[in-house]
């Protein structure tokens, strides 16, 4: 399944809703969604962007998202990991920038 055009996050910016574009329950969706922010804390410096992450740290993410959730393989180029990871990330990295 491809990636939606725009960027993940803006609806009504020429991007998209991740949720809706999965085509997934909302639990589902929720047990994805918690389980890379939660991947993502663990992994990351969550102060920085995804930019500024490593390569390799957010491929180990994408990895272990499809072995919890084998039906993310559907998805080419992991595209509903990595923008799930890039929402959490921006807000995060928001937060820090704010509280400094």
């Amino acid at each position: 399944i491809k990636k939606p055009p725009g960027e993940p996050g803006r609806p009504n910016s020429g991007g998209f809703n991740v949720e809706k574009a999965m085509k997934w329950s909302k639990e589902d969706f929720t047990k994805i969604q918690t389980f890379v922010s939660s991947e993502c804390d663990k992994t990351l410096d969550t102060d920085f962007s995804m930019a500024n992450q490593e390569e390799e740290d957010l491929k180990r993410i994408c990895k272990s998202a499809c072995d919890m959730f084998p039906a993310l393989r559907r998805f080419e180029d992991d595209w509903p990991a990595r923008s799930l990871m890039k929402l959490y990330l921006k807000k995060t990295s928001e937060q820090a920038r704010r509280s400094k």
